[in-house]
C-alpha cells in the first residue's frame, strides 16, 4: 500500500492541457524574441566584418606584391 501512495502525484503537480498550452506559447514567444535579438546582432556585426575582411585582403595583396617584388 505504501508503494501505491508513493506513486500518487499531488494535485498541485498535475498539469492540465491549458497549462501546457500556456507554457508552449510562452516558450514560443521567448524563442521568437531570442531569434529577433540574434538577427539584430548579426545585422549590426556584418558591416564590421566586411570592413575587416576588406582590410585584410588589401594587406594580403600588399604582402604578396612585396614578396614578388623582392624575389625578382
Amino acid at each position: 500500500m505504501d508503494e501505491l501512495e508513493h506513486r500518487i502525484v499531488p494535485m498541485e503537480q498535475i498539469s492540465t492541457k491549458g497549462d501546457l498550452e500556456v507554457t508552449k506559447l510562452a516558450l514560443k514567444k521567448d524563442i521568437e524574441q531570442a531569434r529577433l535579438t540574434l538577427q539584430k546582432e548579426i545585422a549590426e556585426a556584418k558591416p564590421g566584418i566586411i570592413k575587416w575582411v576588406t582590410g585584410l585582403l588589401i594587406v594580403q595583396t600588399g604582402v604578396i606584391v612585396t614578396i614578388i617584388t623582392l624575389l625578382r
